[in-house]
């Protein structure tokens, strides 16, 4: 019982609940129109409908990925978390899925320690990707998800 009570004090003063706990999905919504009137003003066409569309797209993209892969159902989830949570932070015009899904997919592997490196990923996916794209984006990945990778990976 006590061990339950530390957990949840430490859990109250956590960067996950300060940073990816929402109070409703108003919240979010207002997150993502800020970020796409943003990225609007630098030349970005689509709403954020279609934003979300497009986020949906390569969500469905990682799951048919990670099941070629052979990928354990906690790699797909991570993959799917780090893509939401990536473009709550970050808008698609800026950071386009297309050049990052993979790396999303990489990231995950290595988090749920399900040993992949980027070179078999983009061979086993016959993918047009380079390897090295995706060890270049994973920097631009951490740094833009977590205030911890940010402060980690500072130039």
């Amino acid at each position: 019982h006590g061990q339950s009570q530390l957990i949840m004090s430490q859990f109250n003063t956590s960067l996950h609940r300060k940073n990816w706990l929402f109070r409703d999905a108003n919240e979010l919504n207002l997150i993502r129109s800020k970020l796409n009137e943003e990225a609007k003003k630098r030349g970005s066409t689509l709403s954020v409908q279609n934003e979300r569309k497009l986020i949906n797209y390569y969500a469905k993209r990682i799951e048919e990925d990670c099941s070629k892969l052979q990928c354990p159902d906690k790699v797909k989830a991570t993959a799917l978390i780090l893509l939401n949570r990536l473009y709550l932070k970050r808008n698609v015009f800026d950071l386009p899925p297309h050049n990052i899904f993979l790396t999303l997919v990489y990231l995950a592997c290595k988090v749920e320690e399900y040993h992949y490196i980027a070179e078999d990923i983009v061979f086993r996916l016959a993918s047009k990707e380079k390897a090295e794209n995706i060890l270049k984006n994973e920097i631009i990945v951490l740094r833009s998800i977590t205030t911890l990778q940010r402060t980690l990976f500072s130039d």
